[in-house]
Order: C-alpha cells, then sequence, then structure tokens
C-alpha cells in the first residue's frame, strides 16, 4: 500500500512531498519528531504502536497535523474514537482509487493554507499591537518629561500600559546609540525599527 501511495500519486503536481515511510506506528512516531509533516497518512493496525495510539501521540505534540487513516471494513468500529481524535479522514483501502486519495490531498492543503493565512493575519495584528504599545510608551515618558501629564493621566496611562507603578522609586533614563547614522545605514527601515523597538524593550 505505501508503495502504490508514493508511486501513483502525483506529489509534485499537488506540491508536496513524500518525507519518510515507516513500517510500524514508532518508527511513524521517530519520524515525525524529527521531520514534524504536515500530513500524516497511516494504517490504524501496525505492528509496535497502532494507528490510533500514533495518533493520540502525534496530536499531542502537535495538535494541527493533518491525519488520514487508513482502514479495511471490519475497522469501521474505529471510526468513533478517531471522531475524538479529529483525524481529518479515512479512506477504505479495498476500495481505495487515486483519485480518491487525491481529492482528499487537495483537500487537506487547502485547510491548512488558510489556517497559515489566519496565523499570518494574527500575528501582523500582533505585531501592530506591539508597536502600538512601544510608540504609547514613549508618548508617555516623552509627556513626563515635559510635565504635561496631571496626576489622573498619568495612572491612567501607567494602568492601559501595564506598567507597575508600585514597584517603588523609577529612574528616568536618556540613552542613545553611538554612531546612529552609521548603524542605520546598515538596516533597512522595517529592520531598524526592530531594532530599535528591541532596544527600547531592553531598557
Amino acid at each position: 500500500v505505501r508503495a502504490g501511495i508514493r508511486s501513483t500519486i502525483q506529489w509534485q503536481q499537488l506540491g508536496m512531498e513524500v518525507v519518510a515511510e515507516c513500517e510500524d506506528g514508532q518508527e511513524a512516531l521517530d519520524a515525525f519528531n524529527q521531520l514534524r509533516p504536515e500530513i500524516v497518512i497511516t494504517d490504524i493496525r501496525m505492528p509496535v504502536m497502532d494507528g490510533l495510539e500514533l495518533a493520540r501521540r502525534l496530536k499531542e505534540i502537535d495538535s494541527q497535523v493533518q491525519i488520514i487513516f487508513l482502514t479495511c471494513y471490519e475497522e469501521f468500529s474505529y471510526a468513533r474514537e478517531a471522531i475524538r481524535l479529529d483525524i481529518a479522514d479515512y479512506i477504505v483501502k479495498p476500495t481505495m482509487t487515486v483519485d480518491d486519495m487525491t481529492k482528499v490531498l487537495i483537500r487537506l492543503k487547502e485547510t491548512l493554507e488558510k489556517e497559515k493565512a489566519e496565523l499570518g493575519k494574527l500575528d501582523v495584528l500582533k505585531k501592530k499591537l506591539e508597536e502600538e504599545e512601544v510608540n504609547q510608551r514613549k508618548s508617555l515618558f516623552f509627556n513626563l518629561i515635559r510635565g504635561e501629564l496631571t496626576e489622573a493621566q498619568l495612572e491612567d496611562a501607567v494602568s492601559k500600559l501595564h506598567i507597575d507603578s508600585n514597584s517603588g522609586n523609577f529612574a528616568l533614563i536618556i540613552w542613545s546609540v553611538d554612531r546612529y547614522k552609521e548603524v542605520a545605514k546598515k538596516y533597512n527601515d522595517k529592520s531598524l525599527s526592530m531594532l530599535l523597538n528591541a532596544m527600547h524593550s531592553i531598557v
């Protein structure tokens, strides 16, 4: 079955590659830990570690991994456990065709791409929020230096920026980057901004 799946599926056309083939569940688990594939195709009945136990272990390591079960008719009793483990799909081996497997793989690829896009949006939003907090902290400190904040405004700003105002006395630190113009030439605008934000965070 493994040889058939490897040789008949048009992996390159799907934008995929086979990174490992394993003879039992333990070998598959070891390969997963090393290679971290996004899709795993596994039989239910295997020596050493069966497919259900393998699926449980894989989900513990990476809850987003997409698992396809290959099953026989008499193994349908495992379907309830497969659903509990959030298995992506299962294919019946005696009637399995190249088209069946290809359709499942295409669907899982689309699912993975959608999840990555959503994660990318969250990362962008998180970065914007972090940059906004840095800018707000800068504004707070500049206003403090200029004496432009009332006590109520200061308390409100400290609360919103999660600054621990009960930790004792505060000290004002004024710092600058030596040879800033020379340093700035080595970075593009985005990298320079990240560098300065990191330095502000350290201070």
